[in-house]
């Protein structure tokens, strides 16, 4: 079944005590073509729609800036036609990214239609319990 290319929405919660620079980069996977290039400050508290992704095959890169340490949290996660939201997660500890996608594009109904994020970064990787909002 064909699709026409769409967009793909994104959440930024913050559950963060302090505010955090975040930037978010995309690249094509075929090209490594650049998709998205957004960079903004994120308060504690604060929920941002940041501009949509586009419903491409892409890998999406999020990077926290302003670790007391010096350090930055980096995350990175597969992105698709069937990806229906990216939903992000900054704390103080760490950076979460889930990708939802559509269950019926997946042909799997009822299937863990969710990934999470690749770790980059050197800060131990930690299982965290998801709960869906």
């Amino acid at each position: 079944m064909g699709s026409v290319q769409g967009v793909i929405p994104m959440e930024i919660h913050s559950e963060a005590s302090r505010s955090y620079n975040i930037q978010i980069q995309a690249y094509e996977r075929k090209t490594s073509r650049q998709t998205y290039d957004h960079s903004f400050a994120v308060t504690p508290g604060e929920n941002v729609q940041p501009e949509h992704l586009s419903a491409v095959n892409q890998s999406l890169q999020i990077v926290k800036h302003g670790e007391e340490d010096g350090q930055e949290t980096v995350r990175e996660v597969s992105i698709s036609g069937e990806t229906e939201l990216v939903l992000v997660t900054i704390t103080d500890n760490d950076l979460e990214i889930e990708a939802r996608y559509d269950e019926t594009e997946t042909g799997v109904p009822n299937s863990n239609n969710t990934t999470n994020e690749t770790t980059t970064d050197e800060t131990p990787n930690e299982t965290s319990n998801e709960t869906d909002e």
